[in-house]
């Protein structure tokens, strides 16, 4: 066996199982889109970056926007695709 097949091995014995119920997409996601971002709305808005979202057939993008932040929160913890057995599966962002 060559080191490379050896370290993709040892590699995917690493990756855990995702939680219970979630949906697992067999492929990735295509790479981030880079966004131009504009001058905010006004004072207090946190810009939310763009994502790619599974739509049961393929990946789409999802533009990012200015927001402003839920009661008692200041800052916005983005979502991200997590690789796992058996494919890639998504954790929601969420304020923090």
């Amino acid at each position: 066996m060559t080191v490379r097949l050896l370290l993709t091995l040892a590699l995917a014995g690493c990756l855990g199982a995702p939680p219970p119920g979630t949906v697992v997409i067999e492929r990735g996601p295509p790479p981030e889109i880079i966004e131009v971002v504009e001058v905010g709305n006004g004072q207090g808005y946190v810009w939310l970056r763009g994502f790619w979202r599974w739509d049961r057939k393929d990946f789409i993008w999802i533009p990012g926007r200015w927001a402003l932040p839920e009661r008692g929160y200041r800052s916005w913890a983005p979502g991200r695709w997590i690789r796992a057995r058996g494919g890639w599966y998504w954790i929601e962002g969420h304020w923090q």
